[in-house]
């Protein structure tokens, strides 16, 4: 029978870009502080995955697929005795998928038992995966959504003025209510989604049940979850819960319209009278929501990164941060956050 050199307790590992774990493909594990090793981390673009914990005292493995070189190093508290470096023949997969393709920002678990390294009858060590879960937070990719299509309303709601014909106005605000309903909805999507993450990684608000029972607003908990766990002040507070407020709100008026007959909103771009949808998904609107979601998100997420406990997995931050970055660079400009329709007039 063969002999089991470790059972996992619990091993997980972040994707840093897009690869594909196949049954029969090899791969390298090897300890963290392998300087060569944490630079393959940082920068190979054939990277699996990032740190693989386990429960085991010093047990930590990096998960690297490089292709036709396998070699498995123990800590010596793991296996009594020095350092062994056995060389892996052979990665199993559970038989329900032949293998696992992975996106750039996903969560890869094994849970307890998953992961099985054994000896066999003839000396070589295999390993074995009999579980695997998965994890994408797709808050970022509403974030990029909403920062896109905020773009589009705002390109179309550009061309509007008094001199077009009525055909070209209506077209002009057809696209533009069109791409502006998909940014502000998708805007409100990612702060929720985040709000989802941070929950998941830091735990519920405990008042999280008496908000169920009592259907509290769904700004309120969101502004109260992050005000509890990153220690906001009332100020920053009062201002999240604002913003968070009139979000979410138009969320709900894109969600859950009704078919009331309402006042007419005025927009100075064609100096006529409209239905208040096309002010709320103008292009004006859905730029100045962009840019008060991302100054929001980068506030929070840098609070949180300030207040993380030493030692503590900041996958999740490092992604986001990256990913905020990156849209940030693009889309935010100065004055954007501005009052998208200030009081005017008719004229």
């Amino acid at each position: 029978m063969p002999a089991v050199l470790h059972k996992l307790s619990e091993v997980k590992y972040s994707i840093q870009s897009a690869s594909s774990l196949r049954a029969g493909d090899k791969y390298k594990l090897r300890h963290p502080k392998d300087r060569d090793c944490a630079a393959a981390h940082i920068r190979s673009t054939q990277l699996i995955g990032a740190v693989i914990h386990g429960n085991a005292p010093a047990f930590r493995l990096l998960l690297i697929g490089i292709s036709q070189s396998t070699a498995l190093s123990f800590d010596p508290p793991t296996l009594r005795g020095p350092v062994t470096i056995p060389l892996v023949t052979c990665v199993k997969y559970h038989a329900d998928v032949p293998g696992i393709f992975l996106l750039a920002g996903m969560g890869l678990q094994f849970p307890a038992g998953a992961v099985v390294v054994s000896l066999g009858d003839d000396g070589l060590v295999k390993m074995e995966i009999n579980k695997a879960l998965v994890r994408l937070d797709l808050w970022p990719t509403w974030l990029e959504i909403g920062c896109l299509h905020a773009e589009q309303a705002w390109v179309a709601g550009d061309r509007l003025n008094p001199e077009l014909s009525d055909s070209e106005k209506y077209a002009t605000l057809t696209d533009e209510l069109q791409a502006g309903l998909v940014a502000v909805t998708a805007l409100a999507f990612a702060v929720d989604g985040f709000y989802d993450t941070l929950r998941q990684e830091l735990g519920v608000h405990p008042h999280q049940t008496t908000w169920r029972k009592k259907r509290t607003a769904r700004h309120t908990q969101v502004t109260e979850t992050f005000r509890f766990h990153l220690k906001l002040g009332p100020t920053f507070s009062g201002q999240l819960r604002t913003v968070l407020k009139e979000l979410f709100e138009f969320r709900s008026r894109a969600v859950h319209p009704n078919s009331k007959f309402a006042d007419l909103s005025y927009r100075p771009q064609i100096d006529s009278g409209v239905h208040p949808h096309l002010v709320t998904f103008s292009g004006p609107h859905a730029v100045q929501c962009r840019a008060l979601v991302l100054e929001l998100l980068d506030r929070i997420i840098a609070r949180a990164a300030e207040q993380s406990r030493p030692g503590a997995d900041k996958g999740w931050l490092d992604r986001g941060r990256e990913e905020l970055d990156r849209l940030s660079a693009l889309y935010r400009l100065p004055g954007d956050d501005l009052p998208a329709f200030p009081h005017e007039t008719p004229s």
